[in-house]
């Protein structure tokens, strides 16, 4: 996440879920960065960066472009789905924001202990993931 997050600077903001169960005694989550958008000059460099970082790690992406109102651009993989421990990576970047998200491989893990830590939410209201906030803000 913070290898791709780097290749776009600016701030970004966390928005991770809670654990979720997966197989039969599993654990996952989805981990999300919003940060922001690109003009289509940057854009295509940013894509290009983000593929070759990615097949550094074995990860053959995937283009596709985005219609609508605000025309994006999408890299994923796997291209559909995920892999079969669940992963999978996606990067959308228009004029408004860029988001990476991220559904990291089933792993064992007890959900409900996992989420009586509120581990996400204490790290998406606490800085540094709140552009703007200060060390003194309330979770």
């Amino acid at each position: 996440m913070e290898t791709t997050q780097a290749l776009l600077e600016g701030q970004w903001l966390a928005y991770d879920t809670a654990a979720r169960g997966c197989g039969s005694t599993g654990a996952q989550w989805l981990v999300s960065r919003i940060g922001p958008g690109s003009d289509p000059g940057s854009r295509t460099r940013l894509l290009a960066a983000v593929e070759e970082r990615w097949s550094g790690f074995g990860w053959s992406a995937v283009r596709s472009a985005i219609g609508g109102d605000a025309p994006s651009d999408r890299l994923r993989y796997p291209s559909v789905g995920s892999t079969k421990d669940g992963f999978f990576v996606e990067l959308t970047t228009n004029a408004h924001a860029t988001t990476i998200t991220v559904q990291t491989p089933c792993a064992t893990g007890d959900v409900a202990a996992l989420n009586a830590e509120a581990y996400a939410e204490r790290h998406t209201t606490t800085p540094p993931d709140v552009p703007g906030a200060t060390d003194g803000a309330t979770p």
